[in-house]
This record gives C-alpha cells, sequence and structure tokens, in this order.
C-alpha cells in the first residue's frame, strides 16, 4: 500500500498547478509519512505484548498528528478552489 500510495503523490505531484498546491501536496505526504512512523511503532508494541501503549500511541499520537497535519492543509487546499471547483471536490 505504500509504494502505492507513493506512486499517487508523484502523479499529484505532477499536477500541482502552483506552490501552494507543491506546499499543501508536502504537507498531506509528511502527516502520512508522521501517521506511518506512529503505526509501525505501535505495532512493535503490539508484537511485545504492550497493548495499552500501542492503543494509546494510535489513538493519541497516529491520529492527532495525521489529522493536525491533513485537515489544516486540506481546508487550505479547499478554500483556494473556485466555487465550481469546490462542488466538484464534495461529490
Amino acid at each position: 500500500m505504500e509504494q502505492q500510495l507513493e506512486q499517487r503523490f508523484e502523479e499529484l505531484a505532477v499536477h500541482c498547478a502552483d506552490s501552494r498546491d507543491s506546499r499543501c501536496l508536502a504537507e498531506l505526504r509528511e502527516a502520512w509519512e508522521s501517521f506511518h512512523r506512529t503505526k509501525d511503532r505501535n505495532a512493535g508494541y503490539m508484537l511485545n505484548g504492550e497493548y495499552e501503549k500501542a492503543r494509546q500511541g494510535l489513538t493519541q499520537q497516529g491520529r492527532q498528528l495525521f489529522k493536525a497535519r491533513w485537515i489544516m492543509p486540506f481546508n487550505g487546499w479547499k478554500t483556494s478552489l473556485s466555487p465550481s471547483d469546490q462542488k466538484k471536490s464534495a461529490k
């Protein structure tokens, strides 16, 4: 899955129209990488039987990092769209 996601990031990069698009895409990529690192760390906790630590890491760190780094760029990206583009992206 990670390889497919990386390919999609590369495809999106080709279509970035301006520096704002590029910045938002970079922030999305960073959000995914933060979430991915947390997910891998939590998998290690699970394998070591540290279930509570894994649960806390997922709910407190992984999701919060991803939301903070993804929702903010998305909102910025969405507000830069024209009204007709916003309707298309809502579908």
